[in-house]
C-alpha cells in the first residue's frame, strides 16, 4: 500500500469507481455516514487495509476518495460502515460469484481493467416493425448435451450458436437476467420450500435451492461471472454483442427492480449497459420503475425500452409521434387472448382480431403466445394443468390460469391423431405469432417443440427440464422448418408487418 496515495479532491459523480488520468475515484452512499470508508484487499498476498472518508469527502450523503497509481488489477474493494461491511452496488465487476450453484461466502467488488476494441461496433437500431425477437437464458440454451457447443451454458455458447440463430431468422435476442445475482438460494428465501426439504435427499435438495432465473435484486453493473466460459466476463460478454451486431442481431437485456431498490440506480443501470457493452435495449421488470425519466433520456432515443405498458400520451403529448419508436408494450394480453382463440373459447374473435391489427404509431408492441414463464409451445398443446411438484412446493407454484387446451389427453401420447392435432395447433399458434402487427417474439426452443414436461415454472431446474433439448424429434424437425419459413415470409412482405 505504500505506492498509493490518498488524495482529498474525490467527486461524487458517477457513483461506483471509475478510473482516468492515473486517479481511481470511489463514489458511495452511506447511510449513516459515521466511521465509513474503503477496504482494499490485495488479492495476490491477502493482506487488506482500511481507508477512512474524512469530513472532506462528504458530499451530502455520498462521500468520495481519490486514489493515485492504484494497481486495480492486483486490488478487490468493499466498503465499510462502523461494523457493517458490503459490496459496491455500483461494482463493474464481482468476486465470488464465478463458480455455478456455489454459495458465496463472501463478494468484493472489482474493478474494469484495460480498454475493449469495439472494432467500430455500435447498437443497430432496427425498426420494431422488422424486428423478430428470440428470448433464452443464457444457462439453459446451450447446458444441454444436445446442444452441441463447446462452452455449455455460457455467452460463449451463444457464438458458437449464431449460425443457427442466422440461419432462424431472428433479428434479435433477449436475455433473461444476465447480471450478477445470487442463484443459491438462502434459508430465508426457501420458507414456502420447507416441506419438500424435510422430505428430499440432499442431491435433490441442492437441486431446489438454485434459481435459475434471476428475478431478484442483484449487482447490476457486473455481468455474470458464472455465465462466462472464461475469466474476463466483461471481455467475454462484449465479445458476444459485437459478434451478434456482425450478423445483424441485436441484444435486449433483462433488468428486474423489486421495490427495495433505489430509483436514483435504475437509470444509471440503463445508460451504464448501453455506453459501456453496446447493448441494444432493455426490458423493464419489477415495481416502482422511474419511467418517464427512463423513457425521456435523451441518450437512450435510440434504445429499444419495453415494459408493460407506457403512457404515450404522458411522455408524448396528443400528437406527438417519435422519430425512431423506441418503447414497446410487452405485456400478458396477446398471448391470452390467442390461446383462448387457438383453444375455440367463445367470444375472443374480434379480441383477437384488434390484436392482429395492433401497431400503433407511438410505440411499438411485443407479441408472444408463450414466454419463459408458463406452458411451452409443445406443452401448451399437450397440458391443461400444471406439473410442477419437481419444483418441491406441492405443486402450488406457477399459474393455474394457462388458458391451454390438450388437444384430449394429459401429456405424452403415442395415439396418432392426437399427435397430428397437436403438430396442427403448433403450427396455427406460430402462424398467428408471425403474421401478426406487433412485433413477434418466440421463446427459445418452441421452434422446434422443445417440453418441459408440463413444469409451468421451472425457475429452479437446471436440469433437462429446465434446459433447451436439441435432439428434437421429427415432429420438432417440422415445426422448425415451419417457423423458419413463416419468418421468412414475414421479413418478404411488409404488408404482414
Amino acid at each position: 500500500m505504500e505506492s498509493i496515495d490518498r488524495i482529498n479532491t474525490g467527486r461524487p459523480y458517477p457513483l461506483g469507481v471509475t478510473t482516468e488520468h492515473g486517479y481511481t475515484y470511489f463514489s458511495v452512499v452511506m447511510n449513516r455516514g459515521t466511521h465509513c470508508g474503503i477496504i482494499l484487499y490485495d488479492r495476490k498476498s491477502g493482506k487488506k487495509s482500511r481507508l477512512p472518508f474524512d469530513r472532506e469527502h462528504r458530499y451530502g450523503s455520498i462521500y468520495s476518495m481519490a486514489l493515485k497509481a492504484l494497481d486495480t488489477e492486483r486490488y478487490s474493494y468493499n466498503y465499510y460502515e462502523e461494523d457493517q461491511v458490503f459490496t459496491d452496488p455500483y461494482a463493474r465487476k464481482i468476486y465470488g460469484h464465478e463458480k455455478w450453484g456455489k454459495e458465496a461466502s463472501f463478494l468484493m467488488g472489482g474493478f474494469l481493467c484495460g480498454s475493449y476494441c469495439w472494432e467500430g461496433d455500435r447498437p443497430l437500431c432496427r425498426p420494431c416493425e422488422e424486428s423478430v425477437v428470440y428470448c433464452l437464458n443464457v444457462r439453459a440454451f446451450t447446458r444441454h448435451g444436445s446442444s452441441g457447443v463447446e462452452h455449455k451454458g455460457t455467452f460463449r455458447g451463444i457464438m458458437e450458436k449464431l449460425p443457427y440463430l442466422k440461419e432462424l431468422g431472428i433479428t434479435a435476442i433477449e436475455l433473461m437476467p444476465a447480471y450478477e445475482f445470487d442463484e443459491v438460494e438462502k434459508q430465508t428465501e426457501m420458507n414456502s420450500m420447507e416441506e419438500a426439504r424435510r422430505s428430499c435427499t440432499d442431491a435433490s435438495v441442492r437441486e431446489r435451492c438454485l434459481n435459475c432465473w434471476g428475478y431478484k435484486e442483484g449487482y447490476y453493473f457486473a455481468p455474470k461471472a458464472s455465465y462466462a466460459a472464461g475469466n474476463d466476463v466483461e471481455t467475454e460478454f462484449k465479445d458476444m454483442v459485437r459478434a451478434l451486431h456482425k450478423n445483424g442481431i441485436e441484444v435486449i437485456m433483462q433488468f428486474y427492480f423489486p421495490k427495495e431498490v433505489k430509483q436514483g440506480l435504475i437509470p444509471d443501470v440503463v445508460k451504464y449497459w448501453v455506453l459501456e457493452y453496446h447493448i441494444d435495449g432493455i426490458h423493464l421488470k419489477g415495481e416502482r420503475l422511474p419511467l418517464s425519466v427512463i423513457a425521456t433520456e435523451p441518450l437512450l432515443s435510440d434504445t429499444k425500452i419495453w415494459y408493460d405498458d407506457f403512457p404515450y400520451t404522458e411522455l408524448y403529448g396528443n400528437d406527438g409521434v417519435p422519430l425512431y419508436r423506441n418503447l414497446a408494450s410487452y405485456n400478458d394480453s396477446y398471448m391470452n387472448t390467442a390461446r383462448r382463440f387457438l383453444k375455440g373459447d367463445d367470444n375472443t374473435l374480434g379480441s383477437f382480431l384488434e390484436l392482429q391489427r395492433k401497431n400503433p404509431a407511438c410505440g411499438g408492441v411485443i407479441n408472444y403466445i408463450t414466454n419463459y414463464y408458463g406452458f411451452t409451445l409443445a406443452d401448451m398443446v399437450s397440458y391443461e394443468q400444471k406439473h410442477n411438484e419437481e419444483n418441491g412446493e406441492s405443486n402450488r407454484d406457477g399459474s393455474d390460469q394457462n388458458l391451454t387446451w390438450n388437444c384430449g389427453v394429459e401429456g405424452p401420447t403415442r395415439k396418432k391423431n392426437i399427435m397430428s392435432l397437436r403438430l396442427r395447433q403448433m403450427k396455427n399458434a406460430l402462424t398467428m405469432l408471425f403474421l401478426s402487427q406487433g412485433t413477434p417474439l418466440l421463446y427459445s426452443g418452441d421452434e422446434f417443440a422443445n417440453t418441459r414436461y408440463g413444469n409451468n415454472n421451472p425457475y429452479c431446474q437446471d436440469n433437462r427440464t429446465g434446459w433447451i433439448k436439441w435432439n428434437a424429434a421429427s415432429a420438432g424437425q417440422e415445426v422448425l422448418q415451419y417457423t423458419k419459413s413463416l419468418i421468412a415470409l414475414r421479413k418478404a412482405h411488409p404488408v404482414l408487418r
